[in-house]
């Protein structure tokens, strides 16, 4: 496995449309990389596709990290490796649990790294103030607003 980091706006536009695909339908991923285009990207790869990746979103002094791992490798510790290559470049990250594995890897990593990483429900996100500001953001830079 190959582990490539750069920020987003540094990969090709083939590469950027690849990383887009490979995130979950109606997921904040996208959201992101319409409003955080030099936020720091790890990616990993085998000889022939992207198994996941990670993207790092600064906020409000604050990484957020969103990741996506391919169907097809889940369960081969790629969350892991996603969070603590994170945890490589920031003092501490966040994360959104949005179902019972996640929930389980999350707070697992947690006690791994206690003070590093801060957990919240993707339920809650819908109702919270920043990503509500997020989705402004995003709707400002697609309009073309934003300079």
């Amino acid at each position: 496995m190959k582990v490539a980091i750069r920020n987003l706006a540094a990969w090709d536009f083939r590469m950027r449309q690849t990383l887009r695909r490979a995130t979950l339908r109606g997921g904040w991923l996208k959201e992101y990389m319409g409003v955080f285009p030099d936020a720091i990207t790890i990616v990993l790869f085998n000889k022939r596709q992207v198994m996941g990746w990670a993207f790092c979103a600064p906020m409000d002094k604050t990484i957020y990290l969103q990741m996506f791992v391919n169907l097809r490798y889940r369960g081969n510790h790629l969350g892991t490796k996603l969070v603590e290559e994170a945890l490589r470049r920031f003092p501490s990250i966040t994360l959104a649990e949005w179902d019972p594995t996640t929930r389980r890897l999350f707070r697992k990593l947690r006690e791994r790294y206690p003070g590093r990483i801060r957990i919240y429900s993707y339920t809650w996100a819908r109702e919270n103030r920043q990503f509500q500001q997020l989705r402004a953001l995003r709707t400002q830079t697609t309009n073309g607003s934003m300079a």
